[in-house]
């Protein structure tokens, strides 16, 4: 892990020490041997843990951590990775922080029904709390897979910048608000308290998916998954869209045709990379980073200053920063 998050999680190591022991029981749970096999495949390549610290410090930082904020980071890390599974299926992805993803071990319909079994899992987790983070976390599933239908009908084709920036607020962006949310949630904080965390969350997530779509157009970076893969998916990203606003009519025309012939050949992801680095599209994205980061900083004004607070901010800062 990289030592920036390291040092944002030791605000709260106490707290991480037992939500690890919670997530182990979790996955240990099952008397089917391959389920056991997957569980303990996913659970020894488990990622960066961001989710569950970000409940963490939304809970310290408005109250006293608890079972509740406990069961809260569990039920979204479950979540998190119920959904990272049926991803890779329907990406056809065979490559997961570095390693084989789920589907390329065992197969699509292991990698599907232990996303499901996970899903259903995830509630029993979120049921002890309060009736709101019930019902948010039921509406979270609901949005994420909004936003991957809407991902799946936009593919392929020109978006708006209004558009990406609604399929990664539906997916990316609101699990990392709900992060903060529950964890704020688990300790009875007020109303008002909980809709700044919502906000600085969702900028947040924004930042941490923009920061990923850079990473894709960057083939020395290591970020455990094939990179220049997102148009082979036909995910047109931020940087991309603003290359396409930039390029030349002749340019915008032979996107249209090449994106109409299926599947994207090298030759097209060839073009695509070379049109953003033509036009700049991955700075683009860095500045509007910067521009949704200081808004998430706006909303963190209210808190007194804490560990808990700086330790939100920081990793701000680590999502714009990070190298993988």
């Amino acid at each position: 892990m990289d030592k920036d998050l390291l040092l944002i999680r030791q605000v709260v190591e106490k707290e991480f020490v037992i939500f690890q022991h919670y997530f182990s029981v979790a996955f240990a749970k099952t008397e089917n041997k391959l389920v056991q096999d997957v569980f303990c495949f996913v659970k020894n390549k488990k990622g960066k843990q961001i989710r569950p610290i970000l409940v963490l410090l939304a809970g310290k930082l408005c109250g006293a951590v608890n079972e509740k904020t406990w069961q809260s980071a569990v039920a979204v890390e479950m979540l998190h990775t119920a959904s990272l599974l049926h991803d890779d299926v329907v990406d056809e992805t065979l490559e997961r922080r570095g390693n084989l993803s789920v589907n390329a071990m065992f197969d699509n319909k292991t990698a599907v029904l232990s996303g499901d079994l996970l899903l259903t899992k995830s509630m029993q987790y979120i049921l002890p709390c309060n009736e709101k983070s019930i019902q948010l976390f039921v509406a979270l599933g609901q949005r994420i897979a909004a936003g991957e239908l809407l991902q799946l009908e936009k593919s392929f084709s020109r978006l708006l910048e209004q558009d990406y920036f609604e399929i990664i607020k539906c997916k990316t962006a609101a699990l990392f608000s709900a992060c903060l949310e529950l964890g704020a949630l688990s300790v009875d904080a007020q109303p008002k308290v909980v809709e700044q965390l919502r906000i600085f969350g969702e900028y947040l997530g924004c930042c941490f998916q923009m920061k990923d779509d850079i990473f894709d157009y960057m083939p020395q970076v290591h970020i455990g998954k094939p990179t220049l893969n997102d148009i082979r998916e036909g995910k047109i990203t931020l940087p991309l869209i603003y290359a396409l606003k930039k390029a030349t009519i002749e340019e915008q025309e032979q996107f249209k045709e090449r994106m109409s012939n299926l599947p994207v050949s090298d030759e097209t992801v060839h073009f695509v990379n070379n049109l953003v680095e033509k036009y700049e599209g991955c700075m683009f994205a860095a500045k509007k980073m910067e521009e949704y980061a200081v808004q998430g900083r706006a909303a963190l004004a209210m808190f007194a200053e804490s560990p808990e607070k700086e330790a939100l901010l920081n990793m701000l800062q680590y999502t714009m920063t990070r190298t993988n």
